[in-house]
């Protein structure tokens, strides 16, 4: 049995020894001890601990805890996260640490420790329910308008992006590129997980010119973008080796979504986020990373996509943050030979929502010149075009239904390795999908009008002759005729198909004379109403809400 006198002992000999061997132990700056976050009582990873004893600082994210009532809509819920946000720093609390963001769309902020004792205290700090790292990754690295058929909706339809706005999220732009002259909205940078802020997006690798190139050029150097006449919003969150920090990204966004909120004649529609995680993630990833999910679900209550690449490490059942978000555009990769199959490198799984080219896609270029990059960051571009595009027909159709419509497009590639189909983007055809399911003319998309193979417009009879669709056959209609051919006056017609008087399918001045004739000599009215809501049809039939004045010729 051992004695008492030999227990205290051996307790002494231990506690001399543990000084012995640990010379910081008592002092007021002490390393953190080694060990593993599942059996310590503090919340701090254990990887994070390593990186202090590594640089002497680490950055992390603090998220708190924040109750929200059910239906809490955005400004309410960031007002909560500002309350809670001052009860977690209130009080006395250890120094040694400095806020680098403070996020605004969610309970988060992004702190660097400098101290063990602060960096042991935060877990203590009221309502902080959760510490992590900071994650690393990277922008997602033939012409493509002919595949896409981008042209005919510029040029046949008169669609260019007038009057929208796009963000680019990338590694900046070359602000003296003639292919972005009098369209750039200088914004900021955001870089080295929050240590490097300020206005400079001057372009320091090329990626993200490349990028907007394929977005929105004016054409002047490479082609043109699938919006050449959108403004760009520029913030640069990719250094000069095109690569990142997800604290950045989210903070750039919120940058992003604050330009809208302070400035309501900005019309951003789409955020392009051509980068991701080295890390990748199974199925959907919402509780990943809340701050940066947060910043997403805003984007689409304001109104903006967020349209992101799926990345480039050829995963079959994985993708990066943030594509694996439900809240967000998932964009992979086509090959850019014929037949267009799946590119090797694009991560994909059954989540991904539509495929483009993004293999050797050649624009915009440092310098003033053109570029050349692969990856599904090129692919990326041409959806967020597209959103932008859609808005410019459907000026209030919501992010959630247009990622919601991509699913019906009738151009699809199976991929050969794990036999799953996706949607494949083209303008032309999309477009006229999307127009034919907006039964209501709302400018937007219900459950009901995305529901099911057909658009609910059967239910809509449009009278042939009834141009302005007024529910009378009289003056008003051929005076809109001649107002849409000669003038530049606005007109907003459903149905293209219900002017063709003479039914000759060809829109011209023999239909404003035949409504006149029969107006006025006596003729009836054809009895017939019109049919125009087949959603693939390839007549210039096409119900619409569109602006007519844009077009430069009659729908082919």
């Amino acid at each position: 049995m051992v004695s008492l006198s030999n227990s205290l002992g051996f307790l002494l000999i231990g506690l001399i020894s543990f000084i012995a061997i640990s010379p910081f132990a008592f002092s007021q700056d002490a390393p953190l001890a080694l060990t593993p976050s599942t059996s310590s009582p503090y919340k701090v990873p254990y990887e994070a601990q390593l990186e202090y004893l590594k640089n002497g600082r680490v950055k992390l994210f603090v998220e708190f805890h924040c109750e929200i009532p059910e239906g809490a809509n955005l400004q309410e819920r960031m007002e909560r996260y500002n309350r809670a946000r001052e009860i977690v720093l209130e009080g006395e609390k250890e120094q040694g640490y400095k806020i680098l963001y403070h996020y605004r769309y969610s309970p988060v902020l992004f702190i660097e420790f400098t101290s063990n004792l602060a960096l042991m205290e935060v877990e203590r700090w009221p309502g902080v329910t959760q510490v992590y790292l900071d994650v690393p990754g990277s922008g997602a690295l033939t012409q493509t308008r002919a595949f896409h058929q981008i042209d005919s909706v510029q040029h046949s339809w008169g669609f260019r992006g007038q009057g929208r706005t796009v963000a680019v999220l990338d590694t900046g732009l070359d602000l003296n590129h003639p292919d972005f002259t009098d369209r750039i909205i200088v914004g900021a940078h955001f870089l080295n997980s929050g240590s490097n802020v300020g206005r400079d997006v001057q372009d320091g690798h090329g990626h993200g010119t490349n990028v907007t190139g394929i977005l929105a050029s004016g054409g002047e150097v490479s082609s043109l973008g699938a919006v050449p006449d959108a403004d760009i919003l520029v913030v640069r969150v990719l250094d000069s080796a095109n690569r990142g920090w997800l604290s950045d990204w989210t903070a750039g966004l919120e940058f992003a979504l604050r330009q809208k909120e302070i400035n309501p004649d900005l019309t951003l529609d789409v955020v392009n986020l051509s980068l991701g995680t080295d890390a990748l993630y199974d199925g959907v990833c919402n509780s990943r990373f809340s701050s940066f999910f947060s910043a997403c679900q805003a984007a689409n209550e304001l109104g903006v996509a967020v349209v992101a690449a799926s990345h480039n490490q050829g995963s079959q059942t994985s993708m990066a943050v943030p594509a694996c978000y439900s809240n967000v555009v998932a964009v992979g990769s086509l090959t850019e030979s014929i037949p267009h199959g799946v590119a090797s490198f694009s991560n994909r799984n059954e989540h991904l929502d539509v495929m483009a080219i993004g293999q050797r896609v050649t624009a915009s270029g440092r310098g003033g010149g053109l570029s050349t990059f692969t990856g599904t960051s090129q692919a990326c571009p041409h959806v967020a075009g597209f959103f932008a595009l859609t808005r410019q027909v459907l000026p209030a159709i919501s992010p959630d239904a247009f990622k919601s419509v991509l699913a019906f497009s009738p151009d699809t590639v199976v991929d050969s390795g794990t036999e799953l189909e996706f949607p494949v983007l083209i303008f032309s055809t999309m477009l006229k999908y999307i127009i034919h399911r907006d039964c209501d003319g709302s400018g937007d998309l219900s459950e009901d009008e995305l529901s099911g193979d057909e658009p609910n417009c059967a239910s809509i009879r449009i009278h042939m002759g009834d141009v302005n669709q007024d529910g009378l056959l009289d003056i008003t209609d051929p005076i809109d005729v001649l107002t849409y051919l000669f003038t530049d006056t606005k007109v907003n017609w459903r149905c293209l198909k219900s002017a063709d008087w003479n039914l000759d399918d060809t829109l011209d001045i023999s239909d404003a004379v035949a409504g006149l004739a029969k107006l006025f000599i006596g003729i009836e009215p054809h009895p017939d109403f019109v049919d125009g809501c087949s959603p693939l049809a390839e007549s210039f039939e096409l119900p619409c809400t569109l602006d007519f004045s844009c077009l430069s010729s009659p729908l082919e």
